[in-house]
């Protein structure tokens, strides 16, 4: 076959198809290469090596190798592939443009344009970025060895999955939205299908704390609501360095300062010293308030035992003071308005009880009088029952109280009604017999009274008749002092009985005695006026038998008066005495009398 040169045998073509360039053929893995106004050279691209000594260019190879840009400050190349582009294996020592896209600005990895929606995507390393050029929007997505992140813009991470620490972390910077794409939180979920939302946190492992925490801006955590698996239990805690403020447990028991309530409230507060009055009531355990201050508005607790209830409560008196009161409501028997509850009982601001059977009305308080205690009745009854253990109260016990006609102080058991006080014991004693004693705890007689009895003046008895006619005198007080005393032995010579009233005023007095004993009677009287000065005194004497033989003699020390007894008084001597006085020292006292026997 005939070859194809032309001139000076530059460039020839042989039968076999082979080129030969100034006389040379190329070989396997061969170019040619073009050398400006030089003739071209053959130039072998084996390796990465050889493949670096091409320094013009582009340069295509058919079969394999590397597609590789001008050096230098050149234009990157590109091409357009009508068809799909296959291959193998593709190495790029620059960037790549995709579209019509240019390369990216750092010359490295790839970007794909989308010329419809002027938008691009780089890949590049380990990220994938994404812009809209309409409003220079980015988007971020970042993957290395330690972390996967989601970025708004260059070095705004939005999202971060994994640490160099903990691959497992998932750190998101904004808000979260669950079920709706704008969240209102920083956790925001949202369900629009019926039925519970929730949050479900689970540990496999048996009896395991799960907990929410709550952290302070130092970075602890300050606050934690932890459900204790085990026990079945809620704890709050505002403050985790102190123990649970506020505990549920699995029976439904609330303990509020406990961690094991017994009730379904169980409060345990701080111990408060109590004593007359509490300086702060808010110390106290359990407070209910409420911001209304007007007369007769409060808040309180209430009792419902299947819609019928009862209520304790508290109320400003009125609006001018800072007195409050204490209330205690109840239902009645009625079968209407079973929401209603009445007031049966109060502690008012002052500190007196009221105890009320009907429509509540708080009688006027005297503070001189006192009134600690009031209990207002039904109608024109109000009776006061008092029982002890296993008394039946309609027919046993003690009833105190009043009718329309009269006030009860009434044992309807056989027993003794006694007074008495502490410094002395019994004072007055009514035994069911219906005998009386003062001064003893039991008694024979209608009315027995143990020691010295005093009376005044007949015109203070207001059913006795006292009149005066004429002029020039007047009913003055006065009255009578009875008393008797007994000795036992013999008298001796020398012996005295000496009575001493210790007036401090003028006055009339008189004093009657008689004197019995063994073998002899003596009777008499005595008496006068003393106004702070000596006068005479005159009495009269008895005396019969062989062993008695008594002489009086009165006299006085100022305004008391002073009578002794002398002579022989006898054997085992009974004497009774009755004072009397009237006049500007007034009815004569037990105190200031005195019987002295001196030996």
């Amino acid at each position: 076959m005939a070859i194809l040169s032309n001139i000076n045998d530059k460039f020839a073509v042989e039968t076999t198809g082979a080129i030969k360039f100034n006389s040379l053929p190329g070989t396997n893995n061969q170019i040619l290469k073009s050398n400006g106004n030089a003739s071209p050279t053959w130039v072998t691209i084996t390796n990465a090596a050889a493949a670096s000594n091409i320094i013009g260019g582009p340069y295509l190879e058919l079969a394999g190798g590397t597609l590789a840009g001008a050096s230098g400050t050149a234009a990157n190349i590109s091409f357009t592939v009508g068809g799909v582009l296959t291959g193998t294996t593709a190495t790029f020592s620059g960037g790549i443009g995709v579209n019509g896209a240019p390369v990216p600005p750092s010359g490295t990895g790839a970007r794909i344009y989308n010329n419809a929606a002027s938008s691009y995507a780089d890949f590049n390393g380990g990220s994938i970025s994404s812009r809209n050029v309409s409003d220079d929007s980015y988007g971020y997505f970042y993957l290395n060895a330690e972390n996967l992140q989601f970025q708004t813009n260059p070095g705004t991470v939005s999202m971060s999955v994994g640490s160099s620490s903990k691959t497992a972390d998932l750190f998101v910077f904004g808000e979260v939205g669950i079920g709706t794409s704008s969240p209102a939180q920083k956790l925001h979920i949202k369900s629009t299908t019926s039925g519970p939302t929730g949050i479900i946190i689970e540990n496999t492992n048996n009896a395991q704390s799960l907990d929410l925490d709550f952290w302070n801006n130092a970075g602890a955590v300050q606050g934690r609501i932890r459900y204790n698996e085990g026990a079945g239990s809620f704890s709050l805690s505002p403050n985790t360095s102190a123990s649970s403020a506020m505990e549920i447990i699995y029976n439904g028991n609330v303990g509020i300062g406990t961690d094991n309530p017994t009730s379904r409230l169980h409060v345990n507060s701080t111990e408060v010293v109590l004593g007359t009055v509490i300086t702060d009531y808010r110390d106290l355990g359990l407070q209910l308030s409420t911001t209304q201050e007007t007369a007769n508005s409060g808040t309180g607790i209430s009792f419902d035992h299947g819609a019928l209830g009862a209520a304790i409560a508290s109320a400003r008196v009125t609006n001018s003071t800072w007195g409050t009161d204490l209330r205690f409501y109840t239902h009645p028997d009625a079968t209407t308005n079973q929401r209603n509850v009445t007031e049966r009982m109060r502690i008012d601001s002052s500190g007196r009880t009221i105890i009320n059977s009907g429509t509540f009305t708080v009688p006027a308080y005297d503070p001189s009088q006192g009134y600690p205690l009031h209990v207002q009745g039904i109608a024109s009854q109000c009776l006061i029952s008092i029982g002890k253990s296993g008394q039946t109260t309609g027919s046993q016990g003690m009833i105190i109280g009043l009718d329309g006609t009269t006030g009860y102080l009434w044992m309807r058991d056989a027993l003794n009604i006694t007074l008495g006080h502490d410094g002395g014991g019994s004072k007055l004693v009514i035994q069911p017999s219906g005998t009386t004693s003062i001064g003893a705890t039991s008694s024979y007689s209608r009315l027995e009274v143990s020691g010295v009895i005093a009376n005044t003046a007949a015109n203070n008895d207001p059913v006795f008749t006292s009149g005066i006619s004429g002029t020039g005198i007047s009913t003055i007080s006065g009255g009578t002092l009875s008393l008797m005393q007994g000795y036992v032995g013999s008298y001796g010579s020398g012996d005295t009985i000496t009575f001493k009233y210790e007036a401090t005023s003028w006055k009339s007095w008189q004093l009657e005695w008689s004197f019995s004993a063994a073998y002899g009677y003596a009777k008499g009287s005595c008496g006068g006026y003393n106004n702070n000065s000596t006068s005479a005194y005159y009495n009269t004497e008895t005396n019969q038998g062989s062993n008695i033989n008594i002489s009086v003699a009165a006299t006085n020390v100022g305004q008391h008066v002073i009578v002794t007894f002398s002579g022989a008084l006898g054997i085992h001597l009974c004497m009774k005495l009755i004072y009397t006085q009237s006049g500007g020292d007034g009815a004569p006292r037990s105190d200031r009398a005195s019987l002295t026997y001196n030996n």
